[in-house]
């Protein structure tokens, strides 16, 4: 096998490099394509599809440490029904709360329990965050009523279907009100969100508190600064662990942008990858935690926040384990909800949860 140096950290002041002995995953298959209403995240772009794993070792790796374990995550991503209302819509306009949500969730639910999983990401205040009440200077007060009353539904869902949550809160900082971004803005987001960990403070059934989604990109484009971004997200991490003991993350956009997000007391780092994904900066799949960890100092679990996993790519349970990563969630349960309509091989997540005891 070749040696493939993968640089990362490109947004750091000084990148690092990581070599590995293995190669990049083989396209071999025509990228999907579809349509939907409601737009899918960034990340989620049609990969271009199958891959020729390298021989590999088990590495020793750290797991999640919650609910008082140490344990691998095993999941998926939900990662909505309707875009923006699952929470605040209430059960007149599609909240969690609503008859028609309820439904088609516990259904997502049940089948990520069959399939051995044991935590499912879905997405909180995606877009503007309009469930958020304001003042007259546009700035955070709380919440619309209806988002508990959304959030309790979906954790009796959770109770009922043995899974637990990590919840997104926010899927950009520029969809944002401008005033949120300010030093005032941002202490105001997070006193308002200390209100929701509080409430619920380690509850079994939230796993994590995932802050934000691919934040680099926003850098990466020039739309907000680093600082910016650091300090928001900092702010709501500290806000977090002064309330309870549930962990906090980011769902990092690839490998390259983890730079940006270490040294901000997140408990474990969350990163996402495409089979587009194959330049050495941000191929996820072709390196193991070891390497990451060696290049970048870190000493926190990775999960795979996403990628593909459906019909064809079953054998990515085992490789994300393999490389020592603490766990892998793919995209998604609700395919049909999402533009890439990316569905989950549920039957060789099952046999993968059988082979290791996940369930």
């Amino acid at each position: 096998m070749a040696v493939i140096v993968v640089t990362a950290g490109a947004c750091s002041s000084s990148d690092r490099t990581i070599t590995l002995n293995s190669v990049p995953p083989t396209t071999t298959r025509a990228a999907a394509t579809s349509s939907a209403t409601t737009a899918s995240p960034q990340s989620a772009l049609a990969p271009a599809a199958t891959t020729t794993l390298p021989p590999l070792t088990p590495a020793n790796a750290p797991l999640v440490a919650w609910n008082g374990k140490q344990q691998y995550i095993h999941g998926a991503n939900l990662p909505w029904f309707n875009f923006g209302r699952d929470f605040g819509g209430g059960p007149d306009d599609g909240g969690a709360s609503s008859a028609e949500t309820k439904t088609a969730v516990n259904a997502a639910l049940r089948a990520a329990h069959d399939g051995g999983m044991n935590v499912v990401r879905w997405w909180l205040f995606p877009g503007d965050a309009g469930q958020f009440t304001v003042d007259a200077r546009n700035l955070p007060t709380g919440f619309k009523q209806t988002v508990y009353q959304d959030i309790d539904a979906a954790l009796e869902l959770a109770r009922a279907n043995q899974i637990a949550y990590t919840f997104t809160l926010f899927s950009g900082l520029t969809p944002l009100p401008s005033t949120w971004l300010t030093d005032e803005g941002r202490q105001r987001v997070a006193l308002v969100l200390a209100e929701l960990f509080t409430r619920y403070r380690n509850n079994p059934q939230i796993m994590t508190w995932d802050v934000i989604n691919e934040p680099e990109y926003e850098v990466w484009s020039g739309k907000v600064t680093a600082e910016v971004l650091r300090v928001f997200i900092a702010g709501i991490v500290d806000a977090a662990h002064a309330t309870t003991s549930i962990p906090v993350s980011v769902g990092g956009a690839s490998m390259d942008g983890l730079s940006l997000l270490t040294g901000l007391k997140l408990d474990y780092y969350t990163v996402h990858w495409y089979d587009q994904m194959k330049e050495r900066k941000h191929c996820l799949a072709c390196v193991t935690y070891a390497d990451v960890r060696d290049a970048l100092k870190i000493d926190k679990p990775i999960v795979v926040g996403e990628y593909v996993g459906s019909a064809g790519f079953g054998d990515r349970f085992e490789m994300w384990r393999q490389h020592g990563f603490a766990g892998a969630m793919p995209w998604s349960l609700l395919p049909d909800r999402t533009a890439d309509r990316f569905s989950i091989d549920l039957v060789a997540a099952a046999a993968f949860a059988k082979e290791h005891g996940l369930r």
